[in-house]
């Protein structure tokens, strides 16, 4: 009977002995399992933050933009009209994160709200850029024209539209007559957004349009 517990009693610690290692091992798994799928998890949260933050920024530049080409609208052949629409922009802008706006034009077009290929590649130029012809009107700014329409140091080409930023597309020129052909305008922005874990894409380019109908004014 001595015998019997004495074989029983090692019987136990060789029971225990092997349930320990099998539990040492179970864990040096899981460490290993959890290194191999870490990677591919941090990858998706940053991915989904990248893309969260880049889906918020392209809410916020359409509310600004649609702003900027309705403040335009509104004040028609005034000379203060695209001075009004970039300042809108900027201020709507603000709340950008890590972000940038690139360019912004205003341009003159119809119903269809087509932006003639020529405005888009338009070299910009912080004494004033754009295309004025017969068919093809726009004033293309960028992000210190922008800036300064905001702190109201914008160069406004004025009743004679001869100098100035905006005297490519001159407000002076638009028409807001009642009687006559309906006049459309549009704006077109450009934001830069850097993403800030950088892990699929260094930046990522934003883009929005508003076309609008130039207020009516009686005559």
């Amino acid at each position: 009977m001595r015998g019997e517990r004495v074989n029983n009693n090692t019987l136990r610690a060789r029971l225990r002995d092997a349930a320990s290692r099998r539990c040492c091992r179970d864990e040096g798994a899981v460490l290993v399992e959890f290194a191999l799928v870490a990677p591919l998890l941090i990858a998706i949260l940053a991915g989904s933050f990248d893309f969260g933050v880049g889906f918020r920024n392209r809410i916020v530049l359409q509310g600004a933009t649609r702003n900027g080409a309705r403040a335009a609208a509104v004040l028609g052949p005034n000379t203060t009209a695209d001075k009004a629409a970039l300042s809108t922009i900027a201020a709507g802008t603000v709340d950008l994160t890590s972000s940038t706006i690139f360019k912004a034009i205003v341009f003159e077009t119809d119903e269809n709200g087509a932006v003639n290929p020529t405005c888009l590649t338009t070299p910009m130029s912080n004494s004033g850029a754009g295309v004025s012809s017969l068919t093809i009107g726009c004033n293309v700014y960028n992000n210190f024209q922008v800036t300064n329409a905001y702190t109201a140091s914008f160069v406004q080409a004025g009743a004679g539209c001869t100098t100035g930023w905006d005297r490519f597309y001159c407000p002076a020129n638009r028409q807001n007559a009642l009687t006559g052909p309906p006049d459309y305008l549009g704006v077109y922005t450009e934001v830069v957004y850097t993403p800030m874990t950088k892990l699929f894409r260094t930046s990522f380019t934003l883009t929005d349009k508003v076309v609008v109908r130039v207020e009516p004014q009686p005559a």
